[in-house]
């Protein structure tokens, strides 16, 4: 059987040696694998894991010793130097056919476990605690830190029941949504909960410069003229008792046409100013996605050689971004990619910070104008 000839060097296995730059590393069980032939990691500032696929040829099919890493090996993936994802092989895989022979490692962060299991709580209920708090307790169930990034207060959840069979990135994405926060595995594998980031690239992507391809989308189908938070899903209407305060309604001015949205909140009790709060928070979030730019650009690095990282501020230029040139853009997802045939490139994810930050959507302008905030957020129409 004819096997393909890997186009990069030989799978090789060291102990604690400097790599190159960018060199992408598999340590397991304190040795360095490197040498692959295609490459895939992503990381994300929405949710929870990250993930990789690193793939090499063996030279030959019948020797099962080429297989390196197994499945259920704790493992860190570094670029050259950088740590970027630190948790475990999920599986590793072994394809054949009449022309190659290629071995794959697939893995994800150490939060993957709480997207996997059920979530483990003292005592199942759940009273007075913060989403930090709440976050910690069910992530420290599966060995995992948490930490937060810029929260400078925190409104207390109010009391609700797990369910069995819920999963703990269940309640997490329900407490982050209700508090307005992003949560994310950072490169060790620790839970953040954070709130729009302010570090800033040392570069940004400019189509026709470092962008090998571009598209942007403008949208208005996921945006309405208002939004209705209750704090129930039954209507109170003929109740006798005066009922206001279980509702609030935000409205988004760019959205021209009549059209209502009903959210319900995340807890069924707690202070009318939350339910404004998960309104606006909700009417800003939609009106900053109503602009989203996919790109890939030619290096998984800034211009400081820093890599590309989710939660980071960074300019962008391109045709068809109904922004000013140099717009401020909050990297959402980056996935760094190898392989024969494309070389080395990133594929990037960018919206507005509007679309991630709980902010009242009457900042908004009007559609199709420039919308730079003097300090530096940004806002589509």
């Amino acid at each position: 059987m004819a096997d393909a000839t890997p186009a990069v060097a030989p799978i090789t296995v060291t102990s604690g040696k400097a790599v190159p730059d960018d060199t992408i590393t598999l340590i397991v069980n304190g040795q360095n694998i490197t040498g692959w032939t295609d490459v895939r990691i992503t990381r994300r500032c929405e949710g929870i894991p990250n993930d990789f696929e690193l793939g090499l040829t063996a030279l030959n099919p019948s020797d099962s010793s080429q297989v390196v890493a197994y499945a259920g090996q704790t493992c860190v993936v570094k670029v050259g130097r950088d740590t970027v994802i630190t948790g475990n092989i999920d599986r590793d895989t072994n394809q054949i056919d009449a022309n190659s022979h290629r071995l794959g490692i697939i893995g994800r962060g150490k939060c993957a476990d709480l997207v996997d299991c059920s979530a483990e709580y003292p005592g199942g209920q759940i009273s007075g605690a913060s989403a930090l708090g709440i976050a910690a307790k069910l992530a420290e169930a599966y060995g995992i830190t948490t930490s937060q990034i810029g929260i400078q207060t925190e409104t207390p959840i109010p009391q609700f029941n797990l369910s069995l069979g819920e999963t703990a990135q269940e309640i997490v994405d329900q407490i982050c949504t209700y508090s307005g926060l992003l949560y994310y595995e950072d490169e060790l594998g620790d839970l953040i909960l954070s709130q729009i980031g302010s570090e800033q690239a040392a570069s940004g992507f400019a189509y026709g410069q470092n962008v090998q391809a571009w598209n942007v989308v403008n949208s208005m189908d996921q945006r309405f003229s208002k939004y209705v938070c209750a704090m129930v899903s039954i209507s109170p209407l003929t109740e006798q008792e005066r009922t206001d305060n279980l509702f609030f309604t935000a409205f988004d001015p760019n959205v021209t046409r009549h059209r209502t949205k009903y959210l319900i909140a995340e807890s069924v009790s707690g202070a009318s100013e939350l339910l404004e709060f998960r309104a606006l928070w909700e009417a800003a979030r939609q009106a900053g996605r109503g602009t989203v730019v996919t790109l890939t650009a030619d290096s998984w690095r800034d211009a400081g050689g820093t890599l590309w990282t989710p939660n980071t501020l960074a300019p962008v230029t391109g045709p068809g971004l109904r922004m000013s040139p140099g717009a401020q853009l909050v990297i959402s997802e980056v996935v760094l990619r190898y392989d024969n045939d494309g070389g080395k490139v990133a594929d990037v994810t960018l919206m507005p910070p509007a679309a991630f930050a709980p902010q009242p959507i009457q900042i908004l302008t009007p559609p199709l104008a420039t919308a730079i905030d003097p300090d530096g957020s940004s806002s589509i129409g």
